[in-house]
């Protein structure tokens, strides 16, 4: 499991199943020791207590940690640990699409950045029904639905919670953009059709979710023909 807090990546691991194939620039033998080190980079964390969980998820919260990078929680406890995570949130489910048409994939922009159009499940709402409609609200298209690209994980605060969303997220096609505009209620300013040069761009200063997506669908594939083997 791979969560986000701050925008900064947790990746649960099992003891397991973990192999260490790369060198990381912290190496912390238990969580409760973190706030004698300075967490820079990529940190590699061997813990099995659910409680000590919470010394991470504090310095994630308070703390910009501007060079810190990502961090590997290896533990022999794995579904201990990953339920004592989700239990520390209220949780919310999402869905969303990334959507391709004529080599280009569209994007929103807000919230100063560029994001895939996504929003909350509606009461015993699919997630595939909410995605098409939270596509074609928020950017003023029709879409059809295709595969599904799996999902993500992301923490913020909100009215005061803190709340962990699970985000659902399919691959779509346009079939009509001649009413493409931005949902400006929901914040979104901008919505555009990127090629591929430009969503170089646009992801680098995208969230970490978004990132995963397109890593999951394979950025440098872009038309129907070369996503056909995802």
């Amino acid at each position: 499991m791979k969560v986000y807090i701050n925008d900064k990546a947790i990746t649960l691991e099992k003891a397991d199943n973990f192999s260490r194939t790369r060198e990381y620039d912290v190496v912390v033998d238990h969580a409760d020791e973190l706030e004698k080190l300075k967490l820079t980079g990529d940190v590699l964390i061997y813990d099995d207590t659910p409680q000590h969980l919470d010394a991470l998820m504090e310095l994630l919260q308070n703390k910009r940690l501007r060079k810190l990078q990502s961090v590997t929680y290896v533990t022999s406890n794995y579904k201990e640990i990953k339920d004592y995570l989700k239990s520390r949130f209220k949780k919310v489910k999402a869905a969303g699409g990334l959507v391709v048409k004529d080599d280009k994939v569209l994007m929103i922009h807000r919230l100063q950045r560029w994001d895939l159009p996504k929003g909350k499940l509606e009461k015993d709402e699919d997630t595939d029904v909410a995605a098409v409609r939270e596509v074609e609200e928020e950017c003023g298209i029709k879409a059809v639905l295709g595969e599904k690209l799996g999902h993500t994980w992301h923490t913020y605060l909100n009215e005061g919670a803190q709340t962990l969303k699970k985000t659902t997220w399919y691959l779509m096609h346009c079939t009509d953009d001649s009413q493409m505009k931005p949902q400006v209620e929901e914040g979104i300013v901008d919505v555009r059709w990127l090629n591929r040069a430009e969503l170089d761009v646009a992801l680098i200063g995208t969230f970490g979710t978004i990132r995963d997506v397109f890593d999951t669908w394979k950025r440098t594939r872009f038309t129907e023909k070369e996503t056909t083997d995802l």
